[in-house]
């Protein structure tokens, strides 16, 4: 067994990058606010048209819970005076107090749910689309393997092509892996 973490790997889909720095400090503050359910106050350097404001900015949240997406630690949480979810980058955060006060949880929220819904999806229609793609045939091992939605249907069109059809979120990540396929897929 001690050797077992010298025997796996993960490893990033696409070009690999590295991990932002968080400040220890900071992400030791929010993981013990997340854990007892107690609301924070927040220095966040929000990135606004690729800028960062000169100073951070200054907010109470209440966290709802992590998310770690290509090596990016998210902290799913809600504004004071607000009810949506918002996604907050922790390499971002310069300063993190928790409060002695109870954090407010929408009721009903999940995060299964919220990310199931897309909101981690870069959202180019608001609306679900019905997709239809005609990929050469040896690609429908993979798309068998890792199905894009549980009700996504392949068919045979031929010797060489499948057809996949699926509702799907219309979002940037979709169309940049309908693009990975090349000439191998037409939509």
């Amino acid at each position: 067994l001690a050797k077992w973490p010298t025997k796996i790997r993960v490893l990033p889909r696409g070009m690999p990058t590295r991990m932002p720095t968080i400040d220890q400090n900071v992400q030791a503050v929010v993981y013990q606010a997340l854990l007892q359910d107690q609301k924070l106050r927040i220095a966040y350097n929000k990135n606004i048209n690729g800028v960062a404001p000169a100073k951070p900015l200054t907010s109470i949240v209440s966290p709802l819970a992590l998310v770690v997406r290509d090596g990016v630690v998210y902290l799913v949480c809600v504004y004071d005076g607000h009810s949506e979810p918002r996604q907050l980058a922790l390499h971002r955060m310069s300063a993190a107090d928790q409060l002695e006060i109870s954090a407010d949880r929408p009721k009903g929220f999940s995060i299964d749910e919220y990310i199931a819904e897309g909101e981690f999806g870069i959202s180019l229609n608001p609306k679900p689309i019905k997709l239809e793609a005609e990929f050469l045939k040896h690609v429908a091992i993979h798309l068998r393997e890792s199905p894009i939605t549980d009700s996504q249907t392949i068919t045979e069109v031929d010797e060489d092509n499948v057809l996949l059809r699926a509702t799907v979120a219309d979002t940037l990540e979709l169309r940049f892996w309908l693009k990975s396929f090349g000439d191998e897929v037409e939509v």
